[in-house]
């Protein structure tokens, strides 16, 4: 049977709350895990897509919700007073669970106009508005989690943003110090997506070696010309901004290619690994 529950804040032993049986919160997503694209950050989905983590019951941040099915007779049914303690909606259905964020802009407590066969007024309730489409989907027969946003679904499955991770300011310090950068840039003016952007070029640089880093520095200097300043001689690059900086992972990534008719120069602001 259908189930929806909410997940309560703070609450380390039964988590959960019953608020309905027999009912659907989402209309049935059929996603088709070969049409999806594995998590990967420096990919952007287009219109309609979404994100999967294959094997995901046997990933770290995968909840124990997911492993041991609830059983709506034993989990306690949802108060009144627990309402503004709600994390987050799991709706199971069609043997698939739905997740939803609750964030404070879904929860009204306004006097409203409900129209049906006649307009009504009613007086303010709490009230949960359901999004149009999940925040996340499991899929226990294909052990796959589908997502379009990694943000959104961080505070649902803890420890999954580490597949994004953010650089904090003494990585960005330690990275700006290589002695291929020449910079008075400081962390304090580096941007978030940069600093997301350094943390992956530091993993790409950690598993290059000397002779393949000078080979992506002398591709780097050829596509960044005019846009960064290079010193081919003494392999070093001078960043003065943030906007410089940017090209310059970019280029550790290897955003830069030429196209194979008209040999335009061209950086892919998305990849996908084929």
């Amino acid at each position: 049977m259908d189930q929806i529950y909410a997940r309560i804040k703070r609450l380390r032993t039964a988590p959960y709350r019953r608020i309905v049986s027999g009912k659907k919160l989402f209309d049935v997503e059929v996603l088709d895990p070969d049409y999806c694209v594995e998590y990967d950050p420096g990919t952007l989905l287009e219109d309609d897509e979404w994100y999967k983590i294959s094997g995901f019951m046997q990933r770290e941040f995968c909840p124990p919700v997911l492993h041991n099915d609830l059983m709506s007779v034993d989990v306690p049914e949802l108060v009144k007073e627990q309402f503004e303690s709600i994390a987050f909606l799991m709706s199971v259905q069609s043997k698939k669970h739905y997740f939803q964020r609750v964030r404070p802009s879904a929860m009204l407590r306004r006097k409203s106009i409900v129209f049906g066969d006649a307009a009504v007024v009613e007086e303010p309730t709490n009230r949960i508005v359901v999004n149009p489409a999940p925040d996340a989907i499991f899929d226990r027969e294909s052990n796959v989690l589908f997502f379009r946003d990694l943000a959104a679904v961080s505070p649902i499955f803890t420890g999954i943003d580490t597949l994004y991770k953010e650089a904090t300011d003494e990585q960005v310090q330690e990275f700006l110090n290589n002695d291929f950068i020449h910079t008075t840039l400081q962390p304090v003016g580096v941007s978030k997506p940069n600093r997301k952007r350094i943390a992956l070029a530091m993993d790409t640089l950690n598993k290059m070696s000397s002779t393949e880093r000078d080979s992506v520095f002398a591709y780097i200097g050829d596509y960044s010309e005019g846009k960064l300043q290079f010193d081919s001689e003494n392999g070093v690059f001078t960043v003065v901004n943030d906007e410089e900086l940017k090209t310059l992972v970019y280029g550790i990534e290897q955003r830069f290619y030429t196209t194979l008719v008209g040999s335009e120069k061209r950086l892919a602001n998305s990849v996908v690994k084929i």
